[in-house]
């Protein structure tokens, strides 16, 4: 939908807009900084320069789009360059003054990713207009003024659409919740 505000970010993202950057930085540095991933200081940096690289080389094609949300897709590419990086990471004997926090089992590192994935899955769920406000505010803590001058939208429809927004994830997670885990959670005797 040309026009709308996740164009629009993109388009002052691609201009080398220093708030656009900013934004899309703070949107990886979100993913790239999770503790359960274990990511070294020293490497986080790169992996949202490279973040950022991807998501302009991925602008640049012709059949681009964007499908759920700029943030959701800055996030997405940002989980991509982690998994990256953890596949590459070879054990590095570092010397430390003090002794290093214990590193994240690949399995917790796993669970870490696949935790951004359903909340993710889960914002999809929203509206398109829901989702931005409730990322706006919430993640991005951006103020209603400001998201009401990025968006065009008066900060008394954003709080509404946030409201809303809030009760349709608190009823979808409260189904998921619901959901059987799998076969062991079904009920039914066994044989005598």
């Amino acid at each position: 939908m040309p026009g709308n505000a996740d164009d629009r970010e993109l388009r002052a993202l691609l201009r080398g807009e220093p708030a656009a950057v900013r934004r899309a930085e703070r949107w990886a540095r979100a993913v790239v900084a999770a503790r359960r991933l274990g990511i070294p200081e020293r490497e986080r940096e790169d992996l949202v320069q490279e973040t950022l690289l991807a998501l302009l080389r991925q602008a640049a094609r012709p059949d681009f789009t964007i499908r759920s949300s700029l943030p959701a897709l800055v996030k997405a590419i940002a989980a991509a360059r982690c998994i990256d990086w953890l596949r590459r990471r070879r054990p590095q004997a570092e010397l430390l003054e003090e002794p290093a926090a214990p590193q994240p089992s690949p399995e917790q590192q796993v669970i870490v990713l696949a935790e951004i994935a359903r909340a993710d899955a889960l914002l999809a769920g929203l509206e398109a207009k829901q989702r931005q406000i409730l990322l706006l505010r919430l993640r991005d803590q951006l103020s209603f003024a400001e998201i009401a001058r990025l968006t065009g939208v008066r900060e008394g429809t954003l709080r509404v659409r946030l409201h809303e927004g809030l009760k349709r994830l608190r009823t979808q997670l409260a189904q998921a919740e619901r959901l059987p885990k799998g076969p062991e959670s079904s009920s039914g005797g066994g044989s005598a």
